[in-house]
């Protein structure tokens, strides 16, 4: 915070706090207040009015409603320093409250709200909202007016131009051009509350809000001061959307403390792969498949994961229990007659650890709230309600549940994840997990049995929220920060569970590859890999190739690494070609850092983005073209989420396998800025583009140039854009579809002293990695390398483009140089 605004201003009845970037007012006499940008005084928003409610929707009080009184403090946190004004309004026994807080460099503002009960009575919280207001007003918003929601998991995130837009968790509103002005609303971090977010666009504003709220509500005792760890984020001075967007998700990941393992290594899917090959869901299965691993040599590449489903669902089955005794009782779909534990694998630790020996990684399986008659009669004290003979109104879902569960078990209570006794037994069953070696588990049902709508905790002050979180919660706590906990979160659509989960799915139970299936996961580039993983379930190679040849296969694998955060594989190993799994390995390992590529034609190419730029620095990209044209149709939309198993949820793999791949173009600005779905390059620089999977120079651009590329049916072309400098530069690596990013230790550099380009590579044993390189006017001497075989060669005279081949017998990261003639100018 600047010096000079370190305290408050305050006159005629207002008071304010300010940074450099942001300032915030606060009318006392009038209940409202307002937001401005330091750096657009156009950028405002004005009238803001906050309120709480009960879960009955019957307001406490508002702002305004009653006599206002402020204080400031200073506060320090993951967002780093800043100030925090907080306005009281005085009902009766019931005094709001609102915290706002700036923090020091940040263009953002953070909003909490809460209630000091000092009546005679509890009350129930069920919504807050502390901001109600108007943005931009007197301005045109409706020239290039568009929306991106928030929405999350398994229902749809969509780009609209409509009047009036909601949707769970943010939203972003931008519009006009040169400048471009944008609106980032939503939630910041999530503990008691979901959050929710609603525009409504009018001819010369833009009115807002932005709100926390829950099923059940907080019950805030007499004599208690509430204000919960749920905040909302608001910026409204931001003008390049995905910028807006990215610090947004890296506020989130700050302020709720997120830290996410990597998925960088494949995973099968037992259940998805017993469907196509061998019936192999159990324990000897998932070591079997184990086997299958070692035998391709995938295992040089990276490890493998292997995911047991242990999915019975007779009356009397696993869940609850969680133990060996009956995971080698229960029957899981798609496994070999009997248990789904096996001699000689019959204790989770047996076969954890004879998947960890082959260099695999294991992950298990859950019905995340799942329910057995014979705990619940064994243990009635764990259930909602303490009462395991109660029915509950299923919210969503309830056609399907039906179809799917006993009759006798539908709309039966699950287990209370609020019970101090049942959460001891919870830590019991992950501890025992930990010492067997289970490296993470994926949620089944999440929403349909976890989402407690109707209460019945055991603990009288948690919302449903907290309960859903505490799932979640009690297996990282158990398994450890690096557990890989996955979310199939159906129906929902929340970010309620961010900072427990490591991923979440985006799909219902699929495999069929189509452009509709990665764009749900695109659309939320600036999550991915920054709060969540976004997983889009099974990828079936054999379908994908018989239907789309190599390009269908390697473009599937390649969107896959581009828009989501891991791959998961619906068929063993032992069903892919040495040529599928070397396209496979060369998406792998997933980058480790937190970014995942912006799809920049996502406001004006359609639903199914096809231009993906990853932006290393400002001399290098990773620019993605995917071709996603049919000939005679287009794609099925899955916008919206049919409840699984109707006819539009069976129909859609016959839908897709219907259309035929067309050849298309496939265009960029490069010198547009991002706001217009350009590269943003500079136009007084000039560009070299690298294909990866066509091994080939593109050519040559300027800054300023239209990159515009011709691309065969279905597929995807991973380009590498480097600014051209007057030294011997690198332009790619064939050992990944990054190019370098992930197989360089670092990055090449020229050393102009020893006229030589050195760099790093991580080589694979046994396997040429080949490094292109551009002489740029220089005349190549030699090359070497520390514990490897190096040559290099001329393979474009014109161009001045060179070939290294590095070989080693085993793994390993090797130094290697590329000398040059000194002098031997342009």
């Amino acid at each position: 915070m600047d010096s000079d605004e370190a305290a408050p201003a305050r006159r005629e009845g207002r008071v304010a706090i300010a940074n450099g970037l942001v300032e915030v007012t606060f009318d006392l006499r009038a209940g409202t207040y307002r937001i401005v940008s330091r750096r657009d005084p156009l950028a405002r928003i004005e009238g803001a009015r906050f309120g709480l409610a009960g879960v009955a929707g019957v307001a406490l009080a508002a702002g305004g409603s009653a006599p206002l009184t402020a204080s400031t403090r200073e506060v320090a946190g993951p967002l780093g320093r800043g100030r925090c004004l907080t306005v009281t309004a005085a009902a009766g026994g019931l005094h709001l409250l609102l915290e706002i807080e700036l923090y020091e460099g940040k263009g953002f503002v953070v909003l909490g709200a809460g209630v000091d009960n000092r009546t005679g009575g509890a009350i129930r919280l069920g919504r807050i909202c502390p901001i109600v207001a108007t943005a931009f007003n007197g301005q045109d918003v409706g020239k290039h007016f568009a929306v991106l929601d928030g929405t999350s998991g398994c229902l749809p995130t969509r780009v609209q131009t409509g009047a009036r837009i909601a949707s769970r968790n943010n939203l972003l509103a931008k519009f006009g051009r040169r400048p471009t002005r944008c609106l980032v609303v939503g939630g910041l971090t999530y503990h008691d509350f979901e959050k929710f977010a609603r525009i409504d666009r009018k001819e010369d504003r833009i009115e807002l809000e932005c709100w926390g709220e829950d099923p059940v509500g907080r019950r805030v005792e007499a004599g208690e001061r509430y204000v919960p760890d749920d905040r909302a984020y608001v910026d409204i001075g931001s003008r390049d959307p995905f910028a807006a967007l990215e610090t947004y998700a890296w506020a989130v990941r700050l302020a709720q403390g997120i830290e996410l393992p990597t998925y960088d290594f494949p995973t099968v899917c037992l259940w998805w792969a017993s469907q196509v090959g061998p019936k192999a869901n159990d324990s000897v299965g998932a070591v079997g498949e184990m086997d299958h691993v070692v035998a391709s040599g995938f295992l040089k590449y990276s490890r493998v994961g292997v995911r047991l489903l242990p999915d019975c669902y007779e009356k009397n089955n696993c869940d609850g229990w969680w133990d060996d005794e009956h995971w080698a009782r229960c029957s899981p779909t798609f496994a070999e007659p009997g248990a789904c534990y096996k001699p000689p694998y019959e204790t989770t630790r047996k076969w954890c650890r004879a998947v960890i020996e082959r260099g695999g990684v294991p992950i298990g399986y859950f019905r995340a709230n799942g329910r057995s008659d014979d705990y619940a009669a064994a243990h009635p004290g764990h259930m909602l309600h303490n009462d395991p003979a109660r029915r509950i109104a299923r919210p969503v879902g309830k056609r399907w549940w039906e179809r799917n569960w006993p009759a006798e078990e539908q709309d039966l209570v699950g287990y209370d994840f609020t019970d101090p006794d049942f959460l001891r037994h919870m830590r019991e069953v992950y501890a025992e997990l930990k010492s067997a070696g289970l490296a993470g588990v994926f949620y089944d049902y999440p929403k349909i049995t976890g989402w407690c709508h109707e209460g019945g905790f055991e603990d009288p002050l948690a919302t449903t929220a907290r309960a859903y979180r505490n799932i979640f919660q009690v297996a990282r706590d158990g398994l450890g920060r690096g557990a890989l906990l996955q979310e199939r979160a159906y129906h929902l659509g929340s970010d309620v569970s961010l900072g427990t989960v490591a991923s979440q799915r985006t799909i219902w139970d699929n495999t069929t590859w189509a452009p509709p299936v990665i764009a749900r996961a695109a659309l939320r580039w600036y999550k991915n890999r920054v709060v969540i993983h976004y997983d889009t379930d099974g990828k079936q190679v054999l379908d994908e190739y018989a239907r789309n040849g190599r390009d269908g296969g390697r473009a599937m694998f390649t969107m896959t690494y581009v828009a989501s955060g891991r791959l998961l594989l619906a068929n063993s190993f032992a069903q892919m070609t040495p040529q599928q799994l070397h396209d496979l390995s060369r998406v792998i390992p997933f980058h480790a850092a937190p970014q995942s590529a912006r799809p920049l034609d996502l406001f004006d190419g359609g639903p199914c983005p096809r231009v993906y730029d990853f932006r290393v620095d400002d001399s290098w990209h990773q620019l993605t073209f995917y071709n996603t044209a049919v000939e005679g149709g287009r794609w099925p939309s899955i916008d919206v989420d049919l409840e699984p198993g109707t006819e539009g949820r069976r129909d859609l793999p016959g839908k897709v396998r219907a259309l035929k791949p067309a050849g298309g173009a496939v265009a960029v600005e490069l010198g547009a800025p991002p706001a217009e779905g350009g590269l943003g390059l500079d136009a007084a620089r000039r560009y070299y583009v690298y294909d990866f999977w066509n091994d080939r120079l593109v050519g040559v651009f300027a800054g300023s140039d239209r990159l515009e590329q011709e691309l065969r049916p279905c597929e995807a072309r991973m380009m590498s854009v480097h600014a051209v400098e007057p030294v011997p530069q690198f332009l790619s690596s064939d050992r990944h579809v990054m190019q370098g990013y992930v197989d360089f230790v670092g990055r090449p550099a020229w050393d102009a002293a020893a006229a030589t380009l050195k760099g790093t590579s991580r080589l694979i044993g046994g396997e040429t990695c080949k490094v292109v390189i551009a002489a740029n006017g220089h005349r190549l001497r030699g090359c070497s390398a520390a514990g490897a075989a190096a040559r290099a060669r001329t393979i474009d005279v014109a161009a001045g483009l060179l070939e290294l081949s590095l070989d080693a017998r085993e793994n390993a990261e090797v130094a290697w140089g590329v000398r040059f003639e000194q002098g031997a100018g342009k």
